[in-house]
C-alpha cells in the first residue's frame, strides 16, 4: 500500500526583491497582497520602499542599524503610528516620504 504525505494547510510563498532597485516595482504589485488578504491569507512582505510600507497594515521595524548594529525590534505598529512617533530612521524616512 502506498503512503501519501499529508500536505500542510498553510503555505508560505516567499518573494524577495532580486537586487536593489530604486524604482517602486514593489509598489506596482500592491494589488497582489491585497487580493491575498481579501482571500483570508496572511501576507508578510520584507520591503524598503516607502510606498509599500505606507500601504501596510502593520510594520515591524528592525534596527537600530544594519548588520551587527541591527536585528532588534525597534518599532511594531501601524504606519501611522510609526510616522507619528518618528522614533526610528524608518519612521523619519516614511514621514518625509508622506510629507508629514
Amino acid at each position: 500500500m502506498a503512503k501519501t504525505k499529508k500536505r500542510p494547510s498553510g503555505r508560505v510563498a516567499p518573494r524577495r526583491q532580486p537586487r536593489p532597485d530604486p524604482r517602486p516595482r514593489g509598489a506596482q504589485l500592491l494589488g497582489l497582497p491585497d487580493r491575498l488578504v481579501d482571500a483570508g491569507r496572511s501576507v508578510i512582505v520584507i520591503e524598503h520602499h516607502q510606498a509599500v510600507m505606507a500601504h501596510a497594515d502593520w510594520i515591524v521595524d528592525l534596527g537600530p542599524g544594519a548588520g551587527h548594529d541591527g536585528g532588534k525590534v525597534v518599532f511594531e505598529g501601524t504606519p501611522a503610528d510609526l510616522v507619528a512617533a518618528r522614533s526610528t530612521l524608518t519612521g523619519e524616512h516614511l514621514a518625509d516620504y508622506l510629507g508629514k
